[in-house]
């Protein structure tokens, strides 16, 4: 029994003793932040040869955006409150368009425009007279604003939530028409028509028409605008048409139809000519959904 003691005791001597450790505490969820922060370049490779993920911030919002993504109209939607407290803006987008016309068409849209979709038709008119109503099948469009000028007149008339394809009509006692349409998505149509979103103006003798709007990013300003001469428009720097052309016959006129992107708070929709003339002009403010 002594000799086993013995040995025991001489075994528990020979044995390197356990020391608690006294060094810094280090916790990954300490007041730092380190998860949140952007790691250093020091750090970020080190990391890279690692294996590990670059940046945590970055990982965490890559993943509240995946979780954020919605279905909307059977396309996905990133619309998701950013770490500033502000949400995603979501950008109103052209789905389709047609023109220039003269006479019935027909406007085939996607099928992801539903639910936030919104049909825009354009109307010139030249020779005098006016426009009757603006019809999209057996449905009738509804007036925004418009202009008459002597014997120009321009208008703006629009369809929530429109079939997938329907027959244009608008029905006129004007000389000569010519017209277009376009189809929105994201379009936040509680906000269309609502006062302060849209105007016209005639602006005499002049070699441009312009219109710049105030408004939140993700944000489209859409037009017509028309001269009573053979008279080419050029889209102004920011405007992107939507169709432009000439009538000869019985009178002479020409439009355009084109809109801008509203970016940081500001856009800017019109055209330009060689020489003054006496224009129309009419536009409507897209909001986004």
């Amino acid at each position: 029994m002594h000799r086993l003691s013995l040995i025991g005791l001489l075994l528990l001597a020979s044995c390197k003793q356990l020391l608690p450790y006294t060094g810094p505490q280090v916790d990954a969820r300490s007041a730092d932040g380190a998860l949140d922060r952007p790691r250093t370049p020091s750090e970020a490779s080190a990391d890279r040869a690692d294996g590990l993920p670059v940046d945590a911030a970055h990982v965490r919002d890559q993943l509240r955006a995946s979780e954020a993504v919605k279905l909307v109209d059977g396309t996905k939607k990133v619309d998701f409150t950013k770490k500033d407290g502000t949400v995603a803006a979501v950008q109103v987008t052209l789905d389709s368009k047609m023109g220039p016309m003269t006479a019935p068409w027909t406007h085939l849209r996607s099928g992801s425009c539903t639910t936030t979709c919104l049909l825009v038709v354009q109307v010139a008119l030249f020779g005098g007279g006016s426009v009757q109503q603006v019809s999209c099948g057996a449905q009738l469009l509804s007036y925004v604003t418009g202009k008459t000028s002597g014997t120009m007149t321009v208008g703006l008339w629009y369809l929530k939530q429109p079939p997938a394809s329907c027959l244009v009509k608008v029905a006129h006692t004007a000389q000569a028409i010519l017209a277009g349409s376009s189809a929105w998505s994201h379009v936040s149509l509680g906000l269309v028509g609502a006062a302060g979103t849209f105007g016209g103006t005639a602006l005499p003798n002049q070699s441009s028409v312009n219109h710049p709007e105030l408004a939140a990013s993700g944000s489209v300003l859409l037009d017509v605008a028309a001269v009573d001469q053979l008279a080419p428009l050029a889209p102004g720097s920011s405007t992107q048409q939507l169709w432009s052309t000439q009538v000869t016959s019985p009178v002479f006129g020409s439009a355009a139809a084109g809109h801008a992107l509203c970016n940081a708070g500001t856009c800017d929709v019109g055209w330009s000519l060689v020489g003054s003339l006496d224009w129309v002009h009419a536009w409507l403010l897209l909001q986004g959904s």
